[in-house]
């Protein structure tokens, strides 16, 4: 009964973490439905080796095997995103979903039985445990083999994250700067997988049990399953500490902060300052008559919000005011370039993204103190 309460427990955990993360912490869906496949997957191991239920073993047991290989892969994006916020998701990331591509194509045919059948084989594991080792429901994968790919692929990713997780203390914790808000994150990421590394430990032992007695329903098993789920729950109410995390919201501060603090000299705005200039001087997207601050931010892939940022504090400028200045620019050298001799001086303006004439002059004037037709006389008399 405890076994039951703490997974349905692990489940609502997850579903709160969807609710509330929704919109505040997108990367903690990660979390949320990590949290949920975990508690599947003690659930189906419960209802096969205690109740021993015909009918919830045929819904759960074999049918839901390829979603245990996303278990790493979303505990991996978790901890990528909480470590840095800024890194998307891109194409290689759909490398993480081989292997559960590969097993549901496995099982594709067993899936799409009848549930009588599959009610079939449950009684046959009921009544024969030892048959489990042979059970020919994955055209690509053997029983043995599809729990080794599972437990070494789960642990690969763990070992990864445990990694950069120490990387990334061994750096920033150095920085008097950086927030004890923060630390305590990182202090819980460890802690969150050291109860995991317990999971796989029993979870292990227990399949070593399986497949070397060839038997199901023992008194070791149950202990062993209690361990892990005695870890799934102290990772459970580890996260219920950190409201940050099951809330999506942060400890209360009443301290008042100067966005320029967290704008000027911020490493990745100066990026982004040099991924703008870079891109209007290899690009000239204003030449574009409508080109806005939203297609300039779908163009760097980066939220429009941190454009508005970016040109507020650290150009110290408006987006109207850098696009104006790269037209009058563009302009200043096409104007007196030979290639141009048959266009006239409206027609480079228009050229430019200028919607009227009026406009491209005033502005061109208010720039360079001459119009468009002074600036040509004078450079041609300096020719």
């Amino acid at each position: 009964m405890l076994f039951e309460f703490i997974l349905i427990f692990t489940a609502l955990v997850a579903i709160i973490l969807s609710i509330f993360n929704f919109k505040k912490q997108n990367n903690a869906i990660y979390l949320s439905c990590f949290l949920l496949i975990l508690s599947l997957y003690g659930i189906t191991h419960y209802i096969v080796v205690e109740h021993q239920s015909v009918f919830w073993g045929s819904i759960l047991y074999i049918n839901l095997t390829p979603l245990y290989l996303l278990l790493g892969p979303l505990l991996h994006l978790y901890v990528r995103q909480n470590l840095n916020p800024r890194n998307t998701l891109g194409k290689n990331d759909l490398l993480h979903l081989i292997p559960f591509v590969l097993d549901f194509i496995g099982i594709s045919s067993y899936l799409f039985t009848s549930f009588e059948y599959k009610q079939e084989v449950l009684q046959a594991l009921y009544s024969n445990p030892s048959s489990f080792k042979s059970l020919d429901v994955n055209l690509i994968f053997k029983p043995l083999a599809n729990y080794i790919i599972r437990i070494a692929l789960f642990l690969g990713y763990v070992g990864y994250n445990i990694g950069m997780i120490y990387n990334f203390k061994k750096e920033k914790f150095k920085d008097p700067k950086f927030k004890e808000t923060k630390k305590d994150s990182i202090l819980w990421l460890t802690s969150f997988h050291f109860f995991i590394i317990i999971t796989i430990i029993s979870y292990v032992v227990f399949i070593i049990n399986i497949f070397s007695s060839g038997v199901l329903f023992t008194l070791v098993n149950s202990i062993l399953l209690g361990i892990s789920a005695l870890s799934i729950a102290m990772m459970s109410l580890s996260i219920l500490l950190y409201p940050s995390i099951l809330y999506g919201i942060s400890k209360v501060s009443y301290k008042q902060i100067d966005p320029e603090q967290l704008y000027t000299n911020n490493p990745y705005y100066e990026e982004l300052q040099s991924k703008i200039d870079e891109y209007f001087i290899t690009k000239e997207p204003f030449l574009k008559k409508n080109f806005s601050r939203v297609d300039l931010a779908k163009a760097l892939k980066v939220p429009s919000h941190q454009i508005t940022f970016c040109f507020k504090y650290v150009y110290e400028s408006s987006f109207p005011a850098y696009k104006l200045k790269h037209r009058i620019n563009w302009i200043k050298e096409a104007i007196i370039d030979p290639k141009n001799d048959d266009l006239t001086v409206e027609e480079v303006g228009k050229k430019a993204g200028f919607a009227s004439k009026s406009s491209f002059f005033v502005s061109f004037k208010s720039h360079t103190g001459m119009t468009p037709t002074e600036y040509k006389q004078k450079y041609q008399k300096h020719f």
